[in-house]
């Protein structure tokens, strides 16, 4: 069973765990190392389940052997044998670590209590550069135990400061500290239950959401904000904002002004999404916006052309539901909740021209519209589990767009932004 414990503690440490960065033996906290051992300081109480050291880490008292030498005899006692007692200290290796750290003293010849013998053994220091999880690289004083004459080291201990982040027991792998655990961590772990900073779900009815995009244009790097907002819950009704370079939203253009793309969608749940509105808005400018009504047969549309001239005309609707980009970047997520492989819409920018929606593999569509063999345009979509766009293939431009900030609320905002705090103030830190 034992094995099995440290065979699952050991498994533990493989993911992301929070640690303190300050600790030692003389406040109340586990020293959590490698392989599922601990030294456990609970109000100056110390015990441990390291290999062969006792179980009770208390601060060492000195015991002492006197030993009789013989010595050189001074000139009154010429002819003599002489005898002089000289002081050891004496060590059980169960009580080395203690020693060690409470009483240590380098370059000290000792009596070690080892294999049911007594061994003559010297003390050493020294300081060394160690790579540790908490602390990454840092310098520590290594005090060691260490034969005569073969220099086998029997026991090591290494001290940052006060802190021991190595100990090393007869030759065996070293234990390395891994983690300081204190009732810091303890409430960051409850914290981390009760605020969660990722959003596992696409509600956007409580609260808006949104994420942001990358692509790599022909003039670098650029972004696209995504936002989910409901504006009307009474009727189902939210807003999908898309916003970013031009570069992004409409390439062949070769504009790099700020679009604000503005779809304004209601779904009612079984029924297919329903754009209401849609609104472009171009370097601060609208120069786009259609609207359907639910009964009207006729779309109006009101756009500026290339030479800034207003234009205005109707669109027949037909039997397909009209979309644009906005609406088309929800159609993906609702076809993947609803468990649909093909859906057939019209598409509308300046004028209105039909096109499909086709599932090609698990949570991926292929999104094409134009007429005949002319295609306007031709997406690939990708999804998360949850039903959220997370890359966008835009296959007629050669442009990839894949998420760069993950989707996020203002809740998991403030969680993130709690936590952060909370590492910062008590000096926490993460281990992956």
């Amino acid at each position: 069973m034992k094995t099995i414990l440290s065979v699952l503690l050991s498994i533990s440490y493989i993911f992301a765990y929070i640690t303190a960065t300050d600790g030692g033996l003389d406040v109340t906290n586990k020293l959590v190392y490698q392989n599922g051992k601990f030294i456990n300081v609970n109000e100056g109480y110390i015990t441990t389940n390291l290999p062969k050291i006792d179980k009770h880490i208390m601060p060492y008292h000195m015991k002492y052997r006197i030993i009789k030498k013989k010595v050189k005899c001074d000139e009154f006692d010429e002819g003599k044998n002489c005898i002089k007692n000289e002081k050891y200290v004496i060590v059980n290796y169960k009580d080395l670590f203690s020693y060690v750290y409470y009483a240590f003293k380098p370059d000290q010849k000792i009596l070690l209590v080892y294999n049911q013998k007594v061994w003559w053994v010297k003390t050493k220091s020294e300081y060394v550069t160690l790579n540790n999880k908490i602390f990454d690289k840092v310098q520590v004083e290594k005090r060691y135990i260490q034969t005569f004459g073969t220099h086998k080291q029997l026991f090591g201990l290494y001290l940052k400061d006060k802190l021991p982040i190595r100990v090393d027991i007869d030759q065996n792998e070293p234990f390395n500290l891994i983690q300081i655990y204190n009732q810091y961590v303890a409430n960051y772990e409850k914290y981390l239950k009760l605020k969660p900073t990722n959003l596992n779900n696409f509600d956007f009815k409580k609260e808006p959401i949104w994420a942001t995009f990358k692509a790599n244009t022909k003039n670098g790097m650029r972004y696209l904000n995504v936002e989910y907002k409901m504006v009307n819950p009474e009727n189902d009704l939210f807003l999908l904002q898309l916003k970013g370079s031009g570069l992004i939203l409409a390439p062949s253009k070769n504009s790099d002004y700020d679009y604000i793309v503005d779809s304004y969608i209601v779904d009612m749940g079984n029924d297919n999404p329903f754009e209401y509105q849609k609104v472009l808005n171009i370097g601060g400018e609208n120069v786009l916006l259609w609207r359907q009504l639910p009964n009207s047969s006729n779309v109006p549309l009101v756009y500026k052309d290339e030479n800034g001239k207003q234009r205005q005309k109707g669109i027949i609707r037909g039997s397909k539901p009209l979309y644009d980009i906005g609406g088309i970047w929800y159609l993906v997520s609702w076809l993947d909740k609803t468990d649909k492989t093909i859906f057939h819409f019209s598409y509308v920018d300046t004028g209105r021209v039909e096109g499909k929606v086709s599932k090609i593999d698990n949570r991926q569509y292929l999104v094409t519209a134009g007429l005949g063999d002319s295609l306007l345009i031709k997406y690939k979509f990708i999804l998360d589990k949850y039903h959220r766009v997370i890359r966008v293939e835009d296959l007629k431009n050669s442009l990839v767009i894949t998420l760069h900030k993950p989707y996020m609320n203002k809740t998991i905002q403030e969680n993130i932004k709690f936590l952060q705090d909370y590492k910062a103030r008590y000096n926490l830190k993460v281990i992956k």
